[in-house]
């Protein structure tokens, strides 16, 4: 009997010391229905291994989707991330920066700065995650349809 007893206890054991999967991404439970999910980003400056963490508190499928979404957009080579405070106007002025500068004229950049103001005054507080079709639908409609021409042209025409 003593056998048995040893014996479970060492099933027990071996079981909670498993060794957590290797690979792009990790699933750890947390409780009933809540996951830690994690996605391998690479290593860091000092060489640190670096890892995008997202707690999930539905169903273990739900958690499979989200590492499957982050590793489809690392394979498209999208930045990985979980920054749910950026605006959509942070986004604007970041666009015009980053991307648009560098590519086009001095003219042609303040042209794109006063169209995307007329956006960024109607919806610019929505944060990026909370931005919906029916936000960007809504500012359509208030603006004429060549003036929505021109504020949906810009991010379009360069990438």
């Amino acid at each position: 009997m003593s056998e048995e007893v040893s014996e479970q206890t060492a099933q027990k054991e071996t079981r909670n010391k498993r060794k957590a999967p290797s690979g792009p991404g990790q699933i750890i439970r947390r409780g009933k229905k809540s996951w830690l999910c994690r996605v391998f980003t690479g290593r860091d400056a000092a060489g640190r291994k670096s890892y995008l963490n997202k707690t999930i508190n539905t169903s273990r499928k739900d958690a499979e989707k989200w590492i499957r979404d982050q590793l489809r957009k690392q394979d498209l080579g999208l930045k990985l991330t979980t920054e749910t405070k950026s605006t959509l106007s942070d986004h604007l002025d970041s666009w015009l920066k980053t991307i648009a500068k560098p590519r086009v004229s001095n003219t042609t950049l303040a042209g794109y700065d006063q169209q995307l103001r007329t956006v960024k005054n109607s919806i610019g507080k929505v944060k990026l995650k909370d931005l919906s079709a029916k936000d960007i639908q809504g500012l359509y409609a208030k603006l004429s349809p060549s003036v929505a021409r021109h504020v949906h042209a810009p991010p379009c025409v360069v990438h």
